[in-house]
């Protein structure tokens, strides 16, 4: 009961405090935006007159406002690809107005750090046009309703965020948790100037392409002043070598008696060396053959896998439209879509032609086609974008199970370099595991060391260290002192330290193992 009563006076604080805020609006309904699992920002619709119908909304000509405050961090790529995810399947063209469609596009790539949590994105409309600002600062005006119209379809359109999400924001089931966080909620003093800051780095940016022009020139004119000092220089060398060439050539006729008779010397390494050089040649030829070869298994393969993964995810995703059951529609439907490098449908055609006794089963197909394409990454191996497939479904009313799909066989070449890194990993593994026992076994030492009484009383320090050898089961094959101490005392208690420490237990591997333990006696 008090539960209920606190939750209906922070709906009716909340409520009020929103119509205060936003310039005579009400908060006509809130939601979290969600993506896989993480809460991005909190959604909030404020209007002149609640309402729970999106067509009045949209219509409207009152003042209204869209809020977001932000709740993870939102990398600027992430806020793109997720607004023009949502802005495009909710709207089926751009703007007429070329201003509109340049404010959504600067609306898309509005953050140019990441967005952080507690930030601030408003979005407001009234009859002089639409303006977004972040964290109270403006970021983006637009002279007409467009932009916010394109915006609020993303919440209330055809395909909002989730059904839940949409029903919240047209006023059902209403959250004043979430309507107290949104119409309270202060921006943190140091995110209040963010897009001042972006603006300043901009003519920062300017201002060292500027430095950087002039500095150019600069470097130009000094280019050429030092190519003019070379060209006088070349002159002078010019002369000189004028004057000792016919030196040169008095010397290069005496050394050309002496190279013929070298060269015949020469000739026969020249030709052992040349039949080298070609069949060096020819094994590299050889080899890029195989390499190129391998190659184009390899992409071969990658290209096999996607589309397999494609289908495999499709047959997961696809739900049998209520009613194509209900009208007995039944079937195989194809689609050939297109994917650039980054997983994207860049064209969707279907395989055959769709007449009306499959145009839902089709619709579906697509509909799935593009959920599965966002969740699928194409393999990182994979290359020479874009790739097309034919993706197929087959509707059964008797819910008969897919055609069968063999995974594609990875090649050899793939297979022995996943074994070599397995291998390197495994090794790296044992390495580390090694390393971790003899820390462990250092750690027993130190715990079982004993300060001798006598050594204290007389303020007896020194350090000790000794090297062990243990055998696989981690019992002690040699023990001999490293650094002694001039206390023979202190030696012999971090001797009877690892001696009754002994055994350790088994060595990673059951490989002998080797380690040095010391000690340092300190008062």
């Amino acid at each position: 009961m008090t539960r209920a009563l606190l939750l209906a006076v922070l709906l009716v604080s909340s409520l009020f405090t929103a119509r205060l805020q936003a310039d005579e609006l009400v908060l006509n309904g809130s939601a979290t935006f969600s993506q896989l699992t993480r809460d991005y920002y909190i959604a909030g619709l404020y209007l002149s007159q609640p309402s729970d119908s999106p067509d009045t909304i949209l219509a409207s000509q009152a003042n209204q406002e869209m809020r977001l405050l932000i709740r993870a961090r939102w990398t600027p790529r992430k806020w793109r690809k997720m607004w023009q995810a949502n802005i495009s399947i909710n709207n089926a063209t751009l703007p007429n107005n070329p201003a509109s469609r340049e404010a959504l596009m600067a609306f898309i790539d509005l953050p140019e750090t990441p967005l952080q949590q507690d930030d601030m994105v408003r979005i407001q409309v009234s009859a002089g046009g639409t303006r977004v600002y972040l964290n109270n600062e403006l970021a983006i005006r637009a002279p007409s309703r467009d932009l916010f119209g394109y915006l609020l379809n993303t919440w209330i359109g055809k395909l909002p965020p989730s059904r839940e999400f949409r029903s919240q924001i047209l006023g059902q089931g209403n959250d004043p948790i979430l309507a107290q966080q949104l119409n309270t909620h202060q921006v943190p003093a140091d995110r209040k100037q963010l897009i001042s800051g972006w603006q300043q780095q901009k003519r920062e940016r300017l201002q060292a392409a500027k430095a950087a022009r002039l500095a150019e020139q600069q470097r130009l004119e000094q280019e050429a002043q030092e190519q003019q000092r070379q060209e006088q220089q070349r002159l002078q060398q010019q002369q000189e070598e004028q004057r000792s060439q016919q030196q040169a050539e008095r010397k290069q006729r005496l050394a050309a008696e002496k190279q013929r008779k070298a060269q015949q010397q020469k000739l026969s390494r020249q030709q052992l060396a040349e039949q080298k050089k070609q069949q060096q040649q020819r094994a590299a030829q050889q080899r890029a053959a195989k390499q190129q070869q391998q190659l184009a298994e390899q992409q071969n393969y990658y290209q096999q896998l996607y589309g397999w993964q494609l289908q495999q995810a499709l047959e997961q995703e696809v739900r049998y439209p209520p009613w194509a059951r209900q009208f007995q529609q039944q079937g195989s439907v194809s689609q050939t879509v297109t994917l650039s490098s980054g997983g994207e449908i860049t064209a969707m055609q279907s395989a055959a032609g769709v007449d009306g006794e499959t145009e839902l089963l089709n619709e579906e197909l697509k509909r799935a086609i593009r959920a599965v394409s966002s969740k699928v990454q194409p393999p990182k191996g994979l290359k020479n974008a874009p790739w097309q497939y034919t993706l197929k479904y087959r509707f059964s009313l008797s819910d008969s199970p897919q055609p069968a799909s063999a995974r594609p066989d990875m090649p050899a070449s793939l297979a022995q370099q996943a074994k070599q890194a397995a291998a390197v990993r495994k090794q790296q593994a044992s390495q580390m595991t090694v390393e971790m026992y003899q820390q462990q076994v250092r750690d027993k030492v130190a715990a079982a060391v004993e300060y001798p009484k006598a050594a204290e009383v007389l303020k007896k320090q020194g350090q000790v260290s000794y090297v062990l050898t243990l055998d696989g089961n981690g019992k002690i094959s040699t023990l001999e002192k490293q650094t002694s101490s001039r206390h023979h005392e202190l030696n012999i208690a971090l001797k009877k330290a690892i001696e009754h420490s002994a055994p350790f237990g088994t060595v990673p591997g059951g490989q002998t193992t080797e380690l040095t333990i010391s000690h340092d006696f300190k008062l």
